[in-house]
């Protein structure tokens, strides 16, 4: 309930309906007026959208609120990954497009550091570097993949879907579960 709340505050603290919010996010008005009563819950780019529309008003607080429910999305995902062992056959169109996809992430992760290393604090640069060792282990994988065949299972072993979560794992969650391990 609380993005819903985050959600007509934004709306009502910018100055605009609900149907120029919805012209903003590119949806109808009635799913607006169904998030801000909580019959429905955004997705993770609206949840983004949300953000930056209430950054560009000078409201971090409701920025924070949306970040931090896009970021709990994103994580919830990742902590269902299937088990190892899980098997699907996947095409060799999607191999190569999901490696584009992570020379991308890789190469702009690099750049991010590289330029703005002395303006990120330690957290921010830990998390940039795991997304890049993460896209990087993900386009060798890959690649290995393609050389190797042209559909064939992939199975995830324990330690790589631990590292997946554990890349998506807030700094603060991260030392709770290392306490109680």
């Amino acid at each position: 309930m609380a993005v819903a709340r985050a959600i007509s505050a934004l709306r009502k603290k910018a100055g605009i309906s609900q149907r120029e919010l919805a012209e903003k996010l590119g949806t109808a008005t009635e799913t607006v007026s169904r998030w801000e009563t909580g019959r429905r819950e955004p997705n993770n780019q609206t949840l983004k959208q949300l953000a930056d529309i209430a950054e560009s008003e000078g409201l971090d607080s409701l920025r924070a609120l949306f970040e931090r429910q896009r970021r709990s999305g994103i994580a919830a995902r990742i902590k269902n990954l299937p088990s190892a062992g899980t098997q699907r056959r996947v095409s060799v169109d999607d191999l190569e497009s999901w490696e584009s996809w992570a020379e991308i992430i890789s190469g702009a992760t690099g750049v991010l550091l590289g330029d703005l290393n002395d303006k990120l604090n330690q957290e921010q640069r830990d998390a940039l570097s795991g997304l890049k060792g993460a896209a990087e282990l993900l386009r060798t994988e890959i690649h290995l993949h393609i050389k190797g065949s042209a559909v064939r299972p992939h199975r995830l072993s324990e330690e790589e879907i631990a590292r997946l979560r554990q890349l998506h794992i807030p700094e603060d969650e991260r030392r709770a579960n290392a306490k109680t391990e």
